[in-house]
C-alpha cells in the first residue's frame, strides 16, 4: 500500500514538473523571445519588422508591442487573403510583394494609428542580425562594419538541452570575447571579423565556416570554442583585416591621397626643372647675344673643351645648388643639355622675340631693311630688319626679324621671301612705307627689280638708297682701283696700290715687323699699326694713309735694314722698288692730299653709320661733306699748304721736287687736247690734273648717288616739324599724305603761334598731344 502511494506521488511529481517544463518551454521558446525582451535590444538604427494579421484576439495580445521612438521603424505586415487587404486600404503596398503591407512609422500620429497590430515573431529579422546577409555594395559594406559586433541583450536568452542540462548564451561572454556577436534570430554566435572578411584571399585555404557562416550553438563547450577560434590564424587574419579596413582608408582615399601626393611629387618636379630651365635659358641667351658658337668638335665627357654652352653648365654647376641636385638625381636620358634640346630652346626664344614684336608691330607703319651677302659657308643670306615706332619706347626702333638663306638671288626670290616674313608679322604691303636696299640691280632696279615689286603691291612705297653704301658706291667710282676714271688720274691709283703694297710687305713677315718695330724705338717715335686698304670700308683707307704719313721716315730705315739684311733676292728686289716708291714725290703728294680728303670721307661715314642716325641728319651731313669739298676746290690756300707741306718731306729725306719738262710743239695735227696745254710749274700741273680732278669727281659722284626721291620729301618732313613752310614743301607733303594743301598751311600757322612751353621755340613735337593733328 504505501509502495502503490509512492509511485502515485512520483507520478504526480512527474507530471507536475513535465507540465512546468511545458510551461517554461513555451514562454522560452524562439517563437516569443522578441516579444519578451524586445524592449532591451539595443540597435539604434532603424528596423524592419514583419508581422502576421490574424484575428482581433491576437491583435489584443501585442497591444502592448511597441518599436524604439529614437529611431523610425517599418512593420511589414503580411495579408492572408485578399479581404484583409481592404482593412488597409490606406496602407502603402510593396510592389514587389503584393501579399505584405509596408506601414512607415515616422511620427507618433503613425505610431497610435497602429499601436494594436501585433508581430509575428518568427519572421522577423533584424537587418545587422549575424544570419543576415553583408551588403555587397561597398559604401553600405563599409557602413556595416562601422557600426560594429550585433550584440543584442537579453533579460533571459533561449535555451536547449545540450549534455542532459538546460544551457543558453551568456551576455557576459560579450564582455571576454571582444569579437562575439550573438544572433538571437537562429540563436547562435558568431564572429564579427571571420564573419565579415572571411572571403580574404588569406582564409581561402580555412574551410571551416561555423563562426563565420553557420553559428556555433555548443553552449556546453562555448569558452573552449571560443578561446581556440580566436587562437586560430583564420581567425587572426580576419582580425587584421577588420583592423586594416577600420583604420586605414579606403581605396578612394587612398587613391585620392595618392593622386595628391602625385600632383604635388610633379608639381615639385616642374617647379625644379622650371628653375633649371631658366638658367639653361640664361645661358643660351648669353651666347646668342654674344655671337658664340653653341657645340664643340668633341663634347664628350672627359673631353678638354666641349663648346661653350656645356662648359657655361658645367661652371655654373660647381657654383648652383639647383644645377647640381638637377644632374644628381635626374635620369642620364633628361639632362636637357643635347643638341636637339639646345635647338628647340632656340626655336622657342626665336618665337617669343617675334611674338613680342608682333604686338608692337600691332597697328604701326613699318620701314623694311634687307640686304643680302654671303657667309663663310658660301651660303647666299638675307637680313631683314624692320624699323617702326614704338609707343612704349616713344620713339623709332629697328628690330632685326630673320636671316633667311636664298637659293636664288633673283629679285623675285627676294621679293618672295620678304612678303613671306610681312605675313608672317601679321602685316601687309599696305603698311609699308619704305623700302631700303643697295644699289644693285636686282635690288633697286626701276623695271624689274625689288623695289619696283613692292611698288605694284603699294604705289606709295617709297625706296631709300642706304646712305653709307652711297657714299661708300662714290668713292669707289672716283678713287679706286675699280674706277672708270683711273687712268685720268694715274696718281691716286697708283698711291693707293703702294700703300697696300706697304702692308704687305712688312706684314707678311713677322721678322720684318719686328725691325720696323726695334727701329721705331730706336728712332724714338711711336709706331702706329699699318692697316690693309678695303674697299668696302673706307675707315681702313683712311687709317692706313695716315699710318704710312706717321711712320714714313721709320719705314724708310726699316726697309733699307731689311733689303740690307735679307738673304733672299726677291725680298731684296721688292724691298728696293718700295724704297724708290717711297722716295718718289707724287707719293708724298699723295700722302698729304689724301688724308685730310679721307679724314671728312671718314667722319662723315662714321655719322651715316651711327645708330642714332635720322634721314634729316644724314642728309645734312652729306650736304656738309659736299660743301667742304667744294671749300677746298675753290680755295688755292687747300693746295697751297699740301704742296708745301710735300715739298718739306722731300727736303727733309733727300727727294727731289720734279720739274716740268718743255715739251716742243709738234708741226703735226695733234688730235689730243692735252698735248697742246703745257705747264709752267708742277705746282699748277698738280693742281689742275690731280687737285681739281680728284675733288671733282668726287662731287659729281656724292650729288649723283644722293639724288634720291626721298630727299626732297624728308627736308618737308623737317621743316614741317620745324613748322616752316614753302609752297614746294607744302605741294610735296599734300601729295605724300593726300592732305589738302589749305588744310597742312591753316594747322602749321596754327601751332606756329601757340603759347611757347619751356621757354623753347615751338615745334610739332611739342605739341603732338593735339589730336587735331594730321599724323
Amino acid at each position: 500500500m504505501s509502495s502503490q502511494r509512492s509511485d502515485c506521488e512520483n507520478r504526480k511529481r512527474k507530471a507536475h514538473k513535465e507540465a512546468k517544463l511545458v510551461k517554461i518551454k513555451s514562454q522560452c521558446s524562439i517563437k516569443n523571445y522578441f516579444s519578451l525582451n524586445i524592449l532591451h535590444f539595443q540597435d539604434s538604427s532603424s528596423a524592419n519588422t514583419t508581422g502576421s494579421i490574424s484575428d482581433e484576439s491576437k491583435k489584443s495580445e501585442y497591444k502592448n508591442v511597441h518599436n524604439d521612438d529614437s529611431s523610425p521603424a517599418n512593420i511589414i505586415i503580411s495579408l492572408s487573403d485578399e479581404s484583409k487587404k481592404s482593412e488597409y486600404k490606406n496602407v502603402h503596398i510593396d510592389d514587389a510583394s503584393p501579399a505584405n503591407i509596408i506601414i512607415s512609422l515616422s511620427d507618433e500620429s503613425k505610431k497610435s494609428e497602429y499601436k494594436n497590430v501585433h508581430i509575428d515573431d518568427v519572421n522577423m529579422v533584424n537587418v545587422y542580425d549575424p544570419v543576415t546577409p553583408l551588403p555587397k555594395d561597398r559604401l553600405e559594406f563599409q557602413n556595416r562594419i562601422l557600426k560594429g559586433r550585433y550584440k543584442p541583450i537579453l533579460d533571459l536568452y533561449p535555451r536547449s538541452t545540450q549534455n542532459s542540462k538546460r544551457r543558453s548564451f551568456q551576455k557576459n561572454w560579450y564582455d571576454i570575447f571582444d569579437w562575439l556577436e550573438y544572433s538571437d534570430a537562429s540563436d547562435t554566435a558568431f564572429c564579427f571579423p571571420c564573419r565579415c572578411f572571411k572571403g580574404n584571399e588569406i582564409n581561402s585555404c580555412y574551410s571551416d565556416t561555423t563562426f563565420s557562416k553557420k553559428g556555433f550553438k555548443s553552449w556546453y563547450r562555448a569558452i573552449d570554442a571560443f578561446k581556440k577560434h580566436q587562437l586560430s590564424k583564420c581567425h587572426l587574419n580576419s582580425v587584421k583585416a577588420l583592423n586594416d579596413f577600420i583604420h586605414l582608408k579606403s581605396i578612394d582615399c587612398v587613391l585620392d591621397k595618392n593622386r595628391l601626393k602625385e600632383i604635388s611629387r610633379k608639381e615639385k618636379d616642374r617647379l625644379k626643372n622650371r628653375e633649371f630651365m631658366k638658367r639653361v635659358i640664361d645661358i643660351i641667351i648669353c651666347l646668342g647675344k654674344s655671337g658664340r658658337p653653341f657645340r664643340g668638335h668633341d663634347e664628350k665627357s672627359d673631353s678638354c673643351n666641349q663648346g661653350l654652352f656645356k662648359e657655361l653648365v658645367i661652371l655654373l654647376t660647381k657654383y648652383d645648388i639647383v644645377l647640381q641636385n638637377h644632374f644628381q638625381d635626374v635620369q642620364k636620358n633628361a639632362l636637357y643639355t643635347s643638341n636637339r634640346i639646345q635647338n628647340d630652346l632656340i626655336t622657342s626664344i626665336k618665337n617669343v622675340i617675334l611674338q613680342n614684336i608682333k604686338n608692337s608691330l600691332k597697328n604701326s607703319f613699318i620701314s623694311i631693311l634687307a640686304d643680302e651677302t654671303t657667309d663663310v659657308g658660301h651660303s647666299e643670306q638675307l637680313s631683314i630688319v624692320f624699323r617702326y615706332f614704338d609707343d612704349e619706347k616713344n620713339r623709332p626702333v629697328e628690330t632685326y626679324i630673320a636671316l633667311k638663306q636664298m637659293k636664288s638671288v633673283t629679285a623675285q626670290a627676294i621679293f618672295d621671301v620678304l612678303h613671306e616674313v610681312l605675313i608672317l608679322m601679321g602685316k601687309d604691303w599696305h603698311s609699308v612705307l619704305s623700302v631700303c636696299f643697295d644699289g644693285a640691280s636686282a635690288m633697286a632696279g626701276k623695271i624689274g627689280g625689288v623695289q619696283t615689286k613692292c611698288k605694284e603691291k603699294n604705289s606709295s612705297i617709297k625706296y631709300v638708297h642706304c646712305y653709307a653704301h652711297c657714299l661708300n658706291l662714290a668713292l669707289v667710282d672716283s678713287v679706286c682701283d675699280k674706277s672708270k676714271n683711273f687712268k685720268r688720274n694715274r696718281l691716286v691709283f697708283n698711291f693707293f696700290g703702294t700703300i697696300q703694297f706697304i702692308y704687305n710687305f712688312i706684314e707678311s713677315s713677322a721678322m720684318r715687323h719686328a725691325i720696323l718695330e726695334k727701329i721705331s724705338k730706336d728712332v724714338g717715335i711711336k709706331l702706329i699699326t699699318l692697316k690693309s686698304c678695303s674697299i668696302t670700308h673706307w675707315a681702313c683707307r683712311a687709317e692706313a694713309v695716315k699710318s704710312v704719313l706717321n711712320n714714313y721716315e721709320v719705314l724708310l730705315l726699316a726697309i733699307e735694314d731689311i733689303c740690307e739684311s735679307s738673304s733672299v733676292p726677291e725680298m731684296c728686289a721688292k724691298g728696293m722698288g718700295l724704297k724708290y716708291q717711297l722716295k718718289n714725290f707724287d707719293f708724298i703728294f699723295g700722302l698729304y692730299l689724301l688724308n685730310p680728303i679721307l679724314n671728312l670721307i671718314l667722319k662723315t661715314s662714321s655719322i651715316l653709320q651711327s645708330p642714332n642716325m635720322d634721314l634729316v641728319l644724314a642728309i645734312n651731313s652729306v650736304q656738309s661733306l659736299v660743301q667742304n669739298l667744294e671749300a677746298m676746290r675753290n680755295n688755292d690756300e687747300d693746295f697751297k699748304n699740301i704742296y708745301q707741306q710735300s715739298v718739306e718731306l722731300c727736303n727733309k729725306n733727300g727727294v727731289q721736287v720734279p720739274e716740268v719738262v718743255n715739251r716742243k710743239v709738234s708741226t703735226r695735227i695733234d688730235k689730243m687736247s692735252n698735248s697742246q696745254f703745257f705747264f709752267k710749274t708742277k705746282y699748277d700741273e698738280l693742281k689742275i690734273t690731280v687737285y681739281n680732278h680728284l675733288l671733282d669727281e668726287l662731287i659729281s659722284g656724292i650729288n649723283t648717288r644722293f639724288n634720291q626721291e626721298t630727299v626732297e620729301l624728308v627736308q618737308s618732313v623737317a621743316g614741317m616739324i620745324r613748322l616752316e613752310s614753302t609752297p614746294e614743301m607744302i605741294s610735296i607733303l599734300s601729295k605724300f599724305a593726300n592732305v589738302p594743301e589749305e588744310i597742312l598751311v591753316s594747322e602749321i600757322k596754327l601751332l606756329k603761334y601757340l603759347p611757347v612751353t619751356d621757354g623753347k621755340p615751338n615745334t610739332l613735337n611739342s605739341n603732338t598731344n593735339n589730336e587735331s593733328i594730321h599724323e
